[in-house]
Parts: structure tokens; C-alpha cells; sequence
């Protein structure tokens, strides 16, 4: 399955290794391809050089260990071609796991797990663990 990571999960990770979040990412690169945009890129550099320039460092090094696609995200985006969302930071990312063509969107995002994708399916990390392992139990 094709997993679009959306910015909020991918600071957890760096920040907290320890953390669900990164046990989450851990056991997913195994099994699915990781799906990033270069908007998701930006943003997290953006995020990091404002709040955690101290982390900077350990970002980079996240990024280069990780295994994952990187899509191109075009400068223009027809509004009118995707889902209509409350905040318009949220556009970019749910039009990259669209162009990406993700099976799901992982986010932490309320505004968008509430938009109510058909696909890609939005879930939060735990849910999609939660997910995975309803189908390991319903196959064994």
C-alpha cells in the first residue's frame, strides 16, 4: 500500500523516537512504500528552521535514513479539481496524496481526517495500526 505522510506525523517521528508515532513509522516502511511531496519537504524545513532549529540537524538526518517516494508538487493547483477544506494549508497535502495516488493519508490533522476522502483513506497513525491489525486477525 502507498502511504502519504502528512507533515505533523513526520515531526513527531524527528522529535520524539521514541514515541508510537516513530514505532508506527518504524513498522510501516517495512511493509508499504512511503509517499512524501516536496510541499510536505518545505514545510517540514519550515516548521523546524521556526520552532526547533535546534533539531535541524536531526531532521536531516531522518530524511536521508528514510526510505520513501518523493513526488513533485506543482506550484499551481486547481482548487476546483479536490475536496473543499476549512484550512487552506491542508490543500497541498491532500492534493499530493491524490497525485500520489495513495491508498491512505496518515495525519493528525483534524480538519483534514474530517473531509472525508474516499481516496485516499484518511487515518490517523493509530488507527491505521489499528487497521492492520484487524486484517492480520481476520486472515489468520
Amino acid at each position: 500500500m502507498r502511504l502519504f505522510l502528512d507533515t505533523n506525523v513526520l515531526v513527531s517521528a524527528v522529535l520524539f523516537p521514541k514515541s508510537p508515532v516513530a514505532q508506527f513509522l518504524e513498522r510501516v516502511i517495512e511493509h508499504h512504500t512511503i509517499v512524501i511531496s516536496s510541499f510536505v519537504i518545505e514545510e517540514l524545513y519550515g516548521v523546524f528552521d521556526e520552532k526547533f532549529s535546534d533539531h535541524t540537524r536531526d531532521l536531516e538526518n531522518f530524511l536521508s535514513e528514510l526510505t520513501y517516494e518523493l513526488i513533485h508538487f506543482p506550484r499551481y493547483v486547481d482548487r476546483s479539481q479536490y475536496p473543499n477544506v476549512r484550512d487552506d494549508d491542508d490543500l497541498p497535502i491532500i492534493a499530493s496524496a491524490i497525485i500520489g495516488d495513495c491508498d491512505y493519508l496518515i495525519t493528525g490533522d483534524k480538519d483534514i481526517l474530517e473531509v472525508g476522502l474516499e481516496r485516499p483513506v484518511v487515518l490517523t497513525p493509530g488507527e491505521f495500526q489499528r487497521m492492520e491489525l484487524e486484517n492480520v486477525e481476520e486472515t489468520e
